[in-house]
Formats: C-alpha cells, sequence, structure tokens
C-alpha cells in the first residue's frame, strides 16, 4: 500500500483510494503529496502581443522569447523555441528547446535543473544541474550543483559550479581567455564579504548606542536633536530594540564563524575533460589556480589540499 496525501486541486475518492484532479494542468508527487499545477500555454512568441508573463505555474511557450521581456514561473519555464535577450525567473526547471543568445542583456534563473541547446553571451544562476547540448560562448555561469556537458564545449567568458564539471572541450586553439572555477569557495567568500559589512553596521550601530543608553531620557532626547534627521531616527531604533540588536549581532557572528570553517575545508570537486584543454584556459579548484599552457587531452583535474596545488589525472 502507497499513502499519498491530496494537495492543491486534487480530491480524494470516498474510499481513499483514487485521487482526482480538480483542474486541467500539470501534475507533481513531490514527497508524497500529489497536486496538479495549472499550465500557462503561449501558442507564439513572447513579445508585445503578449507582454511580460507572471504566472503562478507552470509556462510553456511554443515559440520564442524576445528580447527585453521577461517571463517569471512558480514552477517550470519550457521554451520551445529560442531566448533572445530575455529575463527568466522560475522556482522549478527550464528546458529550451534552442539556444540562448543573450548579447550580454540576459538572465536565466533557475531553483531547479536547467536544459538548453546552447548559451551564447548570457548569463546563467542556476541552482540545480546544468545541462547544455553543444556550446556555451562568452558568458557568465554560476551553477550551484553540477554542469554535465559531455558533447559541448565552453568558449571565454567566466563559469563557476560548485559540484562536478563533464565537458568535451574547454577554450580554442586561438586561446580565447576561459575561466573554469569549481567548489563552493568563491560563493562562501562572497557571503562572508556580505555578512562582515552588516556585522559593521550592527557593531557601529552597537557603539552609537552604548554612548547615550546610560543618559536620563532628557539628555537622550538631547543628544538626538542634534543629529541628522536620519541618523536619529536609526538611533532612536536601536535604542528601542537594544537586546535585538545584540542578538543579531551574535547571529552574524556564529554566521561568519561557520562560514569560515566550511571556507578552509577540502574541495572535492574535479573537472573531467573528455577531449581537449586549449591554452589560457584559467582552472580555479578550492584554493588552488592553474592557466593552462600546454594543450592537454582527456584527463581530469583536481585539487591536491596537501600541495596547494591542482593536479592532473586520467578520466
Amino acid at each position: 500500500d502507497i499513502d499519498f496525501v491530496p494537495g492543491k486541486n486534487t480530491k480524494i475518492s470516498d474510499d481513499g483510494l483514487r485521487c482526482f484532479a480538480e483542474i486541467d494542468g500539470e501534475v507533481k508527487l513531490e514527497k508524497k503529496i500529489i497536486q496538479v499545477s495549472p499550465i500557462f500555454i503561449i501558442d507564439g512568441d513572447v513579445c508585445l502581443d503578449t507582454g511580460n508573463i507572471t504566472f503562478n505555474g507552470t509556462v510553456q511557450v511554443y515559440g520564442d522569447v524576445r528580447s527585453g521581456f521577461s517571463i517569471k514561473a512558480k514552477r517550470d519555464i519550457i521554451i520551445y523555441g529560442m531566448v533572445e535577450s530575455a529575463e527568466l525567473t522560475a522556482g522549478g526547471n527550464i528546458v529550451i528547446q534552442n539556444g540562448f543568445v543573450a548579447q550580454n542583456k540576459g538572465h536565466i534563473r533557475c531553483r531547479g535543473d536547467l536544459d538548453v541547446k546552447y548559451i551564447d553571451q548570457g548569463k546563467v544562476t542556476c541552482h540545480g544541474d546544468l545541462r547544455v547540448e553543444s556550446s556555451i560562448m562568452h558568458s557568465d555561469i554560476t551553477c550551484f550543483s553540477q554542469m554535465k556537458l559531455p558533447f559541448a564545449r565552453i568558449i571565454g567568458g567566466s563559469t563557476t559550479v560548485v559540484k562536478n564539471i563533464e565537458i568535451k572541450e574547454l577554450g580554442t586553439k586561438l586561446g580565447v581567455p576561459t575561466e573554469i572555477t569549481l567548489g563552493d569557495k568563491p560563493i562562501i567568500n562572497q557571503r562572508l564579504v556580505d555578512l562582515r559589512s552588516q556585522l559593521d553596521e550592527k557593531n557601529q550601530l552597537y557603539e552609537k548606542m552604548k554612548s547615550v543608553k546610560n543618559l536620563r531620557p532628557d539628555q537622550v532626547k538631547a543628544n538626538l536633536e542634534k543629529l541628522p534627521d536620519k541618523l536619529a531616527k536609526t538611533l532612536s531604533l536601536v535604542l528601542e530594540k537594544n537586546e535585538e540588536v545584540i542578538e543579531e549581532i551574535q547571529t552574524l557572528e556564529n554566521m561568519i564563524q561557520k562560514l569560515e570553517m566550511l571556507f578552509r575545508m577540502k574541495t572535492n570537486s574535479k573537472l573531467l575533460v573528455n577531449s581537449k584543454v586549449f591554452p589560457n584556459v584559467t582552472i580555479t579548484i578550492g584554493h588552488s589556480k592553474t592557466v593552462v599552457s600546454d594543450p592537454t587531452s582527456a584527463c581530469s583535474y583536481f585539487e591536491d589540499s596537501f600541495d596547494q596545488r591542482i593536479r592532473i589525472g586520467p578520466i
């Protein structure tokens, strides 16, 4: 027997053995919960005729997504044509049957996996797996999972992947600068920069708070009146929320401490190259970096954390 729970837009039969959809849409089974998500279908292109699309479900486009337009979907986005310099944001997966040609203007963001034929001068932020059929050219790619491109190549641009990369070729014979980064260190480092900035702001407010918290109410009011309106208002809020500020500082300090520990840990990510790596490809894995000077074939790159260097091995 299989237990299931009815979710949105579904109902259970009286005997509890069958589940029915109450609307037309896409059926999903997530952690034993059956739900039906509505699908918004566009028969042609996303353009002036349709305008920008925002939908609380799955969006299917049977044409192209033209430059300057956007699609925001709570679930999946499926494009049967190509995507120009547009904005795609999905809470689930994105599938693009043809390519993403962005001219350094478009941006694709997805919480799930991304499948696309090719990416040209585009920006991509993918939290799931990224699969590309033919090529990534001069693009800015961030993937929080892994990239599987066994028959594709990466030329130019910057590609950051938290887990592993499988690729056919990197760079070109002409030595086009190409940057490949594996591991979570750049992401952790950026997060540390942001948190330290927030901590500095909280500490500055706390120091100002300490300088006046022992004064009498009339003295506090007099001091606040001497300050600019914006700063006086901020300081008043801090004085009212003394305990909250202290807790926020402690929370930030704990988060920074944990991230610093993660930053020092070994990176196990690997770069697998099925065909060739050409010169002028910069490979960063964890805390180590190397610039390829001579072509290499059918090999893997990984970090030797003991010697703090990148080594080459078999696939």
